[in-house]
């Protein structure tokens, strides 16, 4: 075998050319389809990652969870302190929660929020729920009570147009004079709402609890 000389250049076999890459591209990857290149792929798994933070970001700023077909969020938060849950019930209309919460605290009853001072009868009469309204008096919540806004569950009933419920409250003894801080009597909350049957039934309600039934005033 001769010696190689010093200018020569080493000769490549065909096997070692057939089996180099091809050096088409800087990744090393020639030819190869673009989305098939780890680069490109990995390019691409980083960008779902980020959607996926993003949507769960979005998640937690929106205070929302994912919800299975036919499922629903529950109105009571389970994991609320009592209280919390006991007015989460009034506003929803859970009788069945509160029941069971009155029965395990009883305190709660006359209990008001911190905000506006209202007791859980006011938030079930804004609602219109009849059946925790008539439970929270069964068990002496006062019909009479007030919130900080000096509203009686009637003001409540009333300005939410509740006629049942309006009825309901005044057969039970509520006071349709009273008025609110801003001297509004129920009649007038329900005026100014539009309305008319809850004015026109507090007008009735008021002449049958009028002394011989005159209406007098």
């Amino acid at each position: 075998m001769s010696p190689l000389h010093a200018d020569s250049k080493p000769q490549l076999s065909a096997l070692s050319v057939l089996t180099m890459p091809s050096y088409g591209s800087n990744d090393g990857y020639g030819r190869q389809k673009l989305k098939d290149r780890p680069s490109t792929r990995l390019t691409d798994i980083g960008a779902r990652q980020m959607d996926s933070s993003a949507m769960a970001n979005l998640l937690a700023e929106k205070d929302i969870r994912p919800v299975e077909d036919g499922a629903k969020h529950p109105a009571v938060d389970p994991d609320a302190p009592p209280d919390v849950q006991w007015f989460q019930a009034a506003k929803t209309g859970e009788s069945c929660i509160l029941k069971q919460l009155l029965n395990e605290r009883p305190s709660l009853l006359g209990k008001a929020a911190r905000a506006g001072g209202q007791t859980a009868l006011h938030h079930c009469a804004s609602a219109g729920h009849l059946t925790c309204c008539t439970e929270l008096m069964d068990r002496g919540l006062l019909v009479t009570v007030r919130d900080g806004q000096q509203r009686t569950a009637l003001h409540c009933a009333a300005g939410g147009g509740h006629l049942e419920l309006v009825v309901e409250l005044m057969r039970r003894g509520a006071e349709i004079a009273a008025q609110d801080a801003d001297g509004l009597t129920a009649a007038e909350l329900a005026e100014a709402r539009g309305h008319t049957q809850i004015v026109e039934a507090i007008k009735v309600g008021a002449g049958d609890l009028s002394p011989k039934g005159t209406g007098a005033q």
